[in-house]
């Protein structure tokens, strides 16, 4: 895993200084299709993208029936640089509003660097791509898992069990798997953004340690996931098939 050097102090501060938004439910929000395709995080792409698709087709948007008829069930995205713009001005306003550093911080570094390059170059060996939803949920939960409970890097093939347990599950909802690519994508990118960062601060902490803030970013990482993905990764096993117990 080769993370963004530049993004570390970003990772932490985005993470220590935002909270998520608490969602109580049975099943883990990380696992379940209905949380990726949810009108909330579809809409994301709504308000900037719809008329500028309208646009470049030349005419009205295909009625929703007709569109996911003819749309094959899948997780792959054709992927639009405007929507990973949008997708970055909404998680910069959302954090501006709740805390200033570190929406200073995610400013700077996202018009700095490439993240989908880097998402890319970070986990793009074990066969994760940055066009795919489940590839980059995935890398979200194993990079969140690393932080929490500070256990190494896991193999290749452990990479690949993940991916699949997520895939498996992730196309188990129609919504999801037939969205167009925009909505894919933006959820998508959000997790991007957050893996690239997480994974920065957790490769600046390796190299200059710090038990406290350590300890307060691993709390905080878990904290995270719960609010965000409705799941503890704390004390989460890594066995033959994926995540024990998801």
């Amino acid at each position: 895993m080769h993370p963004l050097s530049s993004a570390g102090l970003t990772g932490i501060l985005l993470v220590v200084g935002v909270a998520g938004t608490c969602h109580a439910q049975s099943t883990p929000m990380v696992l379940d299709p209905s949380f990726y395709s949810n009108a909330a995080a579809l809409s994301i792409t709504n308000r900037r993208l719809a008329e500028r698709a309208v646009q470049r087709d030349g005419g009205s948007a295909p009625h929703e029936t007709e569109r996911e008829a003819a749309t094959p069930a899948s997780l792959d995205f054709v992927r639009d640089p405007a929507v990973t713009a949008a997708v970055r001005d909404a998680m910069l306003e959302r954090t501006r509003r709740s805390n200033p550093a570190a929406a200073a911080e995610f400013d700077r570094s996202t018009r700095e660097s490439d993240y989908v390059s880097a998402f890319d170059d970070m986990v793009g060996e074990y066969g994760y791509r940055s066009t795919n939803v489940a590839d980059v949920a995935a890398a979200q939960l194993v990079v969140s898992w690393m932080i929490v409970n500070g256990t190494p890097e896991p193999s290749p093939a452990q990479f690949e069990l993940v991916r699949r347990q997520m895939e498996r599950r992730l196309l188990d909802d129609a919504r999801l798997a037939r969205a167009e690519d925009a909505a894919k994508q933006a959820v998508a990118d959000e997790m991007l953004f957050r893996s690239v960062m997480l994974a920065a601060a957790r490769t600046h902490l390796e190299r200059n340690p710090d038990p406290t803030v350590s300890r307060a970013f691993a709390a905080s990482v878990r904290n995270m996931m719960r609010e965000q993905a409705g799941l503890d990764v704390l004390g989460l096993a890594l066995a033959r098939d994926g995540f024990a117990g998801l």
